[in-house]
């Protein structure tokens, strides 16, 4: 059994598709059909549709032949990283990518996501976000908001990998959405009552207001301080 699982790897590896055919099932932003390439032998490929990844094998169909299950220490470091960048997406209909790929999909944008917000809408593609607690009231916030909404319209906006929401500390959310106006906030922006029930922002306490915290994916604190001070930390000038 052994012998035969092998020798199907081998037939798998010499099979090649030609582009136009990789193309042809794909769903915008998505494609389930690509090249995959041996660990063992990178001038080894062969190119088919994944339908099915646990974390440990691959199930892929190459073109006119029957789906086989690959362990996944068979396939390029390439192939690994890309089946975990689209882990949430291999097996889906059209319909349930394009839902997910509207939806941030990380631990963290997951939980911001389901919160109310009182504006805007958090990135899908954000991997690190810039928790900003700040409020209407208080006087520094609002000597601080023209900086604030300028950084995210020069770099924040332009950056697909980082999103700045503005963790409301007022109590009083007509308020809140009337400052917003008046600054011509652009970012998403979480009501009091909802961001006291997320996890990751429950673990975090400004010592004072205003004051931005840098979250990595999973909600752990990579930086504190003003937004331009935390932004500087995600790798970005």
């Amino acid at each position: 059994m052994k012998k035969i699982f092998i020798s199907a790897l081998a037939c798998l590896f010499a099979f090649h598709v030609s582009a136009e055919d990789q193309g042809k099932d794909q769903t915008p932003g998505f494609n389930p059909v690509r090249n995959w390439t041996s660990s063992e032998d990178p001038s080894k490929s062969f190119s088919g549709k994944v339908s099915r990844y646990d974390g440990k094998t691959a199930t892929i169909t190459p073109k006119g032949k029957t789906a086989i299950v690959l362990p996944v220490d068979k396939l390029s470091e390439e192939d690994r990283t890309w089946l975990e960048e689209n882990a949430d997406f291999i097996g889906k209909f059209p319909s349930e990518i394009a839902k997910l790929q509207a939806t941030n999909t990380t631990p963290l944008g997951k939980e911001l996501t389901a919160s109310t917000l009182l504006q805007g809408k958090i990135k899908p593609t954000a991997q690190s976000f810039i928790i900003l607690f700040s409020a209407s009231w208080c006087p520094p916030c609002r000597a601080e908001a023209p900086k604030v909404v300028q950084l995210y319209n020069e770099k924040i906006a332009k950056d697909p990998k980082v999103e700045l929401i503005l963790a409301s500390c007022d109590n009083d959310e007509e308020a809140a959405k009337k400052w917003s106006g008046q600054e011509n906030m652009p970012f998403p922006i979480i009501a009091k009552k909802d961001w006291n029930k997320i996890p990751a922002l429950q673990k975090i306490s400004p010592p004072a207001i205003p004051t931005g915290f840098l979250l990595d994916q999973n909600g752990e604190v990579v930086e504190k301080g003003l937004p331009m001070k935390v932004y500087g930390k995600t790798g970005k000038k």
